[in-house]
């Protein structure tokens, strides 16, 4: 199952929460000696920034560079970015079209422009400290034939939301907003979760080892920001027989 979507969200509270993520936005500046030995981490970041911040006021002519520092000059004309901060907080669905596929044909799943609908769409919060690291959680109803639930000699179905016959699962998008380009972040996400018997989201393993990787970029739009994203899924329909229950497909 493939589903290709672009969604207009519009901003309402912030919210912040921490989380960890294996996900790597790396500057390349050149060379940089340090000339006193230290080590750390933090250290080093900061005399990369101070370069930077040299660099850039060389490069405007408001100062002259400080060549004690035993490194390649870097020309830098714009500062980095590293607030994303506008894209924090819980969004709402104000215009979405939508393509589903299954098996590479288009499903009966399509919308073309739909309006607002004000349902929440997600909500963006941060990872570390700064704003630079976001995570994105989406939860979406499913139908639980899909997931393998509800039918003979399955699980019970949920019966999440306000009908029958189908489960809340949840993607959560991490991503990393670039140095070099502001107002706009590409999120991946890796495993979809589903709530087990104490009510815990917990990754599905298994479809995770056979499913590419899903996309979601954002970036702001007048008051708002526009997503695109991308979900690739492996998906099995039980159907059952006298001697047992069989894929449909």
């Amino acid at each position: 199952t493939v589903s290709i979507s672009t969604k207009v969200a519009t901003k309402a509270t912030i919210l912040t929460m921490n989380f960890s993520a294996g996900v790597r936005n790396v500057l390349l500046a050149g060379f940089l000696a340090v000339t006193n030995g230290e080590t750390h981490a933090d250290s080093a970041a900061e005399k990369v920034r101070h370069q930077l911040d040299v660099a850039l006021e060389s490069a405007r002519g408001r100062g002259k560079a400080n060549h004690s520092l035993r490194h390649r000059q870097l020309q830098v004309v714009n500062p980095l970015h590293t607030d994303f901060s506008m894209f924090v907080g819980k969004w709402y669905d104000c215009m979405h079209t939508t393509l589903m596929t299954f098996n590479g044909h288009p499903d009966r799943h399509m919308a073309e422009e739909k309006a607002c609908s004000m349902k929440k769409f997600g909500t963006v919060s941060k990872i570390g400290k700064s704003s630079q690291m976001l995570r994105f959680d989406i939860m979406l109803l499913n139908s639980c034939d899909l997931h393998d639930l509800g039918g003979k000699g399955q699980e019970p179905c949920p019966n999440d939301g306000f009908g029958k016959g189908n489960v809340f699962v949840k993607y959560s998008f991490k991503g990393i907003g670039s140095f070099a380009v502001e107002k706009k972040i590409e999120f991946s996400s890796d495993h979809t979760y589903m709530r087990d018997k104490k009510g815990e989201w917990v990754p599905l393993q298994n479809k995770a080892k056979i499913e590419n990787r899903d996309t979601l970029i954002c970036q702001e739009y007048m008051e708002g920001i526009v997503c695109d994203w991308k979900i690739n899924e492996y998906r099995t329909k039980k159907k059952s027989h006298r001697d047992g229950m069989s894929d449909e497909g």
